[in-house]
């Protein structure tokens, strides 16, 4: 009948318009997804040249200052007693370059699910004491106070290797972000099943709305205080990595009454509880 045919249009009428309206949602839902995708694609091209650019920057200091000093020795332009100042810049700056280049490879390795680390009962009271020996000329030279609160036996289950890196991390940003208030303190205990380490300094602290993101990759504050110091933003991303392969956290909190607190957790050795 006529009746039957009008609803019969009007049905039809009706599922077109919904099915033009689901149309309409998917196309927009694919265009929002296509503009977010180029978007974080332009970012992440963004921040990867930008880290390009940060680590060309920190290898082109060491390797400056190696380069002037060997040539000034090699003339022999110094007095014999400034000979082994010279010698300990390039050495610590040899160290530096090292250290550079062995968090660029191992964030590489992270990337493409290639880092392996060999775990093994450690004593990070000797690592940390050799790894501050390795830092003594820097902070003298840049006229830090570093107190040492260290536990003797301080056993873990870790990489060494990982370890020192982690920990040169944390002191070279303590370092860098350290202005007028130049003290640090590194403290290594034991605690309930887990050996603790702390890097504290008194320096431009860390704003709250990065704590959550500041273990990220190529994460940097936008502040002046930040951009106006070397830094590659990959540096806290390969510690807090290291540290979670080996078993163990690392995070951060404020110091009183200025800087920043960073804590390593690594799971105790059986040697830590019969020492």
């Amino acid at each position: 009948t006529l009746r039957q045919e009008k609803q019969r249009i009007t049905h039809l009428y009706k599922t077109g318009n919904l099915i033009l309206l689901l149309l309409g949602v998917l196309a927009g839902l694919l265009i929002t997804g296509l503009y977010l995708t180029v978007q974080r694609r332009k970012k992440l091209e963004a921040a990867r040249t930008g880290f390009i650019a940060a680590v060309s920057h920190e290898l082109r200091t060491p390797l400056s200052l190696i380069r002037l000093h060997a040539e000034t020795l090699h003339h022999g332009r110094i007095p014999e007693s400034r000979v082994s100042e010279y010698h300990q810049t390039i050495l610590n700056e040899s160290e530096r370059l090292t250290a550079i280049l062995n968090n660029v490879l191992d964030f590489s390795r992270m990337e493409r699910g290639k880092m392996k680390l060999n775990l093994a009962p450690v004593n990070l009271t000797e690592a940390t004491h050799r790894i501050i020996d390795s830092f003594t000329y820097r902070l003298e030279s840049d006229g830090f106070k570093l107190t040492e609160d260290i536990e003797p036996a301080v056993f873990a289950l870790a990489d060494p290797l990982a370890y020192s890196q982690i920990v040169f991390n944390l002191l070279d940003n303590a370092i860098k972000y350290s202005d007028d208030e130049k003290h640090l303190r590194i403290e290594l205990r034991k605690g309930e099943g887990a050996a603790i380490l702390k890097v504290i300094d008194c320096g431009i602290g860390i704003p709250d709305k990065l704590k959550p993101v500041i273990f990220d990759d190529f994460i940097r504050a936008p502040n002046a205080e930040v951009t106006a110091r070397r830094g590659s933003g990959i540096g806290l991303s390969v510690a807090r990595k290291l540290a979670e392969k080996m078993g163990g956290k690392i995070t951060v909190e404020n110091n009183t009454p200025k800087g920043s607190v960073f804590l390593l957790q690594l799971k105790a050795d059986d040697e830590t509880a019969r020492s």
